[in-house]
């Protein structure tokens, strides 16, 4: 087996607490403990050396994709996106104890000020719809993605301060 001096993950110790206040008291310690949670090494000037079975298993795997996008032609007009959107939002919002009508959603989504968990969720909509459209030109920038998902009225910086899940 080839050697890597390509730096590894580590891990540092957490404590979990349980935040959903509707939670039975049973649940709520059921679900709390330590974790370890993983660090990931800055890699973005990293040049990774890969085996030649590597190289070649990407290679094969990369033509495979082509012949799929040549012979699949016609899907390019379904709206991915909006699945991909759709599905996204509706698992997010269960992880994080959000409900929204339709009606409500809509509203917020064009810019009408509804409060509440309508305009959290139309946010995270428009996260991700940026995210897919930066897709073809990825940088370093994540944060602007990021940033269209927090409120603009919250006083706390745009990163989260705590692990959701």
């Amino acid at each position: 087996m080839a050697t890597s001096n390509w730096p590894a993950i580590g891990h540092e110790s957490h404590r979990w607490v349980h935040r959903d206040p509707m939670a039975s008291h049973r649940a709520r310690i059921r679900n709390m403990g330590d974790f370890a949670a993983t660090v990931v090494p800055r890699i973005s000037a990293l040049t990774p050396d890969l085996p030649h079975d590597v190289l070649a298993s990407a290679h094969d795997a990369t033509a495979a994709m082509v012949a799929f996008d040549r012979e699949s032609g016609g899907l390019a007009s379904l709206p991915f996106a909006a699945v991909l959107l759709r599905g996204e939002s509706a698992t997010s919002s269960q992880i994080e104890n959000l409900t929204v009508r339709a009606r409500k959603l809509s509203l917020a989504a064009v810019g009408a000020r509804i409060g509440g968990n309508a305009e959290l969720v139309a946010r995270a909509v428009k996260a991700m719809r940026a995210a897919i459209a930066a897709a073809s030109h990825l940088d370093s920038d994540a944060a602007s993605r990021h940033r269209c998902a927090r409120s603009p009225t919250c006083a706390a910086p745009n990163r989260r301060s705590r692990r959701e899940w």
